[in-house]
């Protein structure tokens, strides 16, 4: 098995980044928030992070997967606006494969 990092060139609101990521800490602090001092008085909410990538003609034939290894709770994984995995739990390693979803969508 060869594995690649693929955390490189992720884009979090129109900004370039490297994971590990935290978005939560780029939000204001809150007395108010629910959660209070257990999320550091953050607020929380829905982050959205992108890549944008080339699928090269050597995973043809291969078994694909992307490993996701600290993503927060009810996470969802799209792939060209298709759900195709993701975690109801946090913090917890999870693999969505995509070599089926790369031949469903002629990528070879």
């Amino acid at each position: 098995m060869l594995r690649k990092s693929f955390n490189e060139e992720w884009i979090y609101k129109e900004n370039m980044i490297t994971l590990p990521h935290d978005a939560m800490l780029m939000d204001k602090r809150s007395a108010s928030a629910k959660s209070g001092g257990g999320c550091a008085y953050f607020e929380g909410g829905i982050y959205e992070y992108r890549k944008i990538f080339s699928v090269p003609n050597e995973w043809k034939d291969k078994d694909i997967y992307l490993q996701f290894e600290g993503v927060y709770r009810k996470s969802k994984v799209y792939l060209n606006n298709q759900l195709i995995g993701g975690a109801e739990y946090g913090y917890i390693p999870f693999f969505v494969k995509l070599t089926n979803l790369l031949n469903i969508l002629n990528f070879w």
